[in-house]
């Protein structure tokens, strides 16, 4: 099996470069709605469900942001590493993400999600493109 690309409403159409992947994959997790469709109920990855669902436990919004970012992530690249932590002094949380083509090809991503009565307040990025 080949690179899975990542479809576009951009003028690319389709996204296969391993970090414009990532990249908008990650967008697609912030943005989305865990609603936003009745095709494809319950297989939508949505921070904004997820916070929903956990704005007072944050074991179980890290371990659900983790869960549900890998299992996103695994259906468009072969192997995937996400770690995410809570930093209760600045209400911050912090993800890291690594993952890795079948041709080899790895990607990172670098986020802080800086939090706000239970939302998303600003968001930062680092990202960077390792190849093989």
């Amino acid at each position: 099996m080949g690179v899975i690309k990542v479809p576009s409403l951009s003028t690319d159409k389709f996204i296969h470069e391993p970090l414009l992947k990532l990249d908008t994959l990650y967008t697609y997790f912030l943005a989305s709605e865990f609603s936003q469709t009745n095709v494809y109920r319950g297989n939508i990855s949505s921070l904004k469900y997820i916070f929903s669902n956990n704005s007072d436990n944050n074991k179980s919004l890290i371990s659900d942001v983790d869960r549900s970012l890998t299992n996103f992530l695994e259906r468009y690249f072969k192997e995937v590493d996400v770690y995410v932590d809570y930093d209760e002094d600045n209400n911050e949380i912090k993800v890291n993400i690594k993952v890795k083509e079948v041709n080899g090809d790895e990607a990172t991503l670098g986020n802080t999600l800086s939090i706000a009565d239970g939302k998303v307040d600003t968001y930062s990025a680092i990202s960077d493109i390792l190849r093989k």
